[in-house]
């Protein structure tokens, strides 16, 4: 018997796995493409060109994907027979196994082997839907949970994976509240029957848009703007969940909240440096009466008391303004409301007085409390109060109150400004609609959403030539009773 030398042999090897009626393929463990023959191509439906620009992952649907991932033993065929959906929309019954060896050079490499069971053309309109359906869910980037109570879970999409690390079967067996819903960024989940998500699919309710947390895999959390929906179809009823990571998009608000505080703060700088020149003023010709040795004793020890309540005054102002556009982190503490309206009027003041403008602050009740974030509620204030000055290039007066009855505290700003027409008032709040010839809109929008994550709602009421009244409404800390 005569050996092949080991290149004819090797190209024996190359032309029998060439013509195997079976489909095969070799890919490494990123799933790369090393070896295709002509019958997994015609078995999957695509030509080995375009074959060879995607990978594994790319071809078959992410219910595959378990057959390529790590820790499978070396030299042994893992098997999975599933429904397949060529690009040209057949249907297929494929049977894909998948043996993991190592090459000559020591690196790990997968054979594939292809088996097509049956072929279900889609020669019925339902057919067509149904593949249409499948394209669809692997398509969207939302993730999307279905649920009823026969059978517990009905759909779990591929971009539901991809967002949370959990495969559908987990989520079967152990079960969405179990694997997803926390309370808040990097906590545990809620109980169950607390579960906002999993009462209103339950219960069959239409949730609307709501913002919570979401657990991955891995244990850590992402924010998530989700919907729960009812269905009724094929005499089965349940829900249909929606959800999205909002992480781009909480970072994009957080930016313009950010550039709105720091334009603010620029736009005081002009008050606040004519307020804190009149202590420095004061500072310097006392330092010169000092400095002279002519004063006595007695109006040395004023002089001194005199520059100390002036630098606390300069002390205090700058406090103020870096206090606003500091970035940190969000705290809400139980504040004393009308200690922040003090704070945002003693800053706004300077300004105040170069635009000919008086704040004056209501009597009222009180003292009361608000659970909140102080750096945001002054942002708010600010913002409201600038407006408020900004209406009235003549000069005139703004007004501020303070009320509250059992359940919440009511904050008035009102102005003598020329007003907001009627049509206008539903859009303040909207990104880049404002009143002023110049203005962006941006620091509404940042307040409304501000004051909306405080549980709470801005109302405006307006007459032209009159002025405008916007009213903060904010929840009790010392509610009184439930509301």
């Amino acid at each position: 018997m005569t050996l092949l030398r080991a290149e004819d042999e090797l190209q024996l090897y190359k032309n029998a796995f060439q013509q195997d009626w079976t489909g095969k393929a070799i890919v490494d463990l990123n799933g790369r493409w090393l070896m295709v023959n002509h019958s997994f191509a015609a078995l999957i439906g695509c030509n080995l060109n375009d074959l060879h620009q995607s990978d594994f992952f790319a071809v078959f649907p992410v219910r595959f994907h378990h057959l390529l991932r790590p820790g499978r033993a070396n030299n042994q065929w893992i098997e999975h027979k599933d429904l397949y959906t060529s690009p040209s929309g057949f249907v297929k019954q494929l049977s894909i196994r998948v043996r993991r060896s190592l090459g000559g050079s020591g690196s790990p490499y997968s054979l594939v082997q292809l088996i097509e069971h049956n072929m279900l053309p889609p020669v019925s309109r339902e057919q067509q839907i149904i593949a249409m359906q499948s394209h669809i869910m692997s398509a969207v980037r939302e993730g999307v949970y279905a649920y009823h109570q026969e059978e517990d879970l009905m759909v779990w999409n591929e971009a539901a994976e991809l967002l949370t690390g959990y495969p559908a079967e987990t989520v079967r067996s152990i079960g969405f509240h179990s694997c997803i819903h926390a309370e808040g960024p990097n906590s545990p989940p809620v109980p169950e029957e607390a579960c906002s998500v999993c009462q209103a699919m339950k219960q069959g309710m239409n949730s609307g848009k709501m913002e919570g947390h979401f657990r991955r895999a891995d244990g850590t959390t992402f924010p998530v703007e989700y919907m729960a929906v009812p269905f009724n179809g094929d005499g089965r009823t349940g829900s249909i969940l929606t959800f999205s990571d909002i992480t781009e998009q909480n970072r994009s608000k957080d930016l313009i909240m950010l550039s709105e505080k720091l334009s603010i703060a620029g736009q005081l700088a002009a008050g606040i440096a004519h307020e804190i020149r009149n202590p420095l003023t004061s500072l310097k010709g006392f330092l010169s009466l000092l400095q002279s040795g002519a004063s006595s004793p007695t109006k040395r020890d004023t002089y001194i008391t005199i520059m100390n309540d002036e630098l606390s005054r300069i002390e205090h102002i700058s406090n103020e303004l870096l206090m606003l556009a500091k970035p940190r982190s969000v705290q809400f503490i139980r504040s004393r409301i009308s200690i922040l309206i003090d704070q945002v009027i003693s800053l706004l003041q300077p300004q105040a007085v170069l635009k000919n403008v008086e704040i004056f602050i209501m009597p009222g009740h009180g003292p009361y409390f608000v659970y909140c974030d102080d750096s945001q509620i002054k942002q708010v204030m600010i913002n409201l109060m600038k407006n408020a000055m900004e209406s009235m290039p003549g000069g005139g007066t703004i007004r501020v109150t303070l009320e509250a009855d059992e359940c919440c505290v009511y904050i008035r700003i009102a102005d003598e400004g020329t007003g907001i027409p009627a049509d206008k008032l539903d859009k303040l709040g909207q990104p880049f609609y404002s009143t002023k010839e110049k203005g962006t809109g941006l620091g509404l929008m940042v307040s409304y959403n501000i004051i909306e994550n405080h549980n709470g709602s801005i109302e405006v009421t307006s007459e032209l030539g009159h002025g405008t009244v916007f009213t903060v409404v904010l929840p009790r800390a010392d509610r009184i009773t439930a509301c």
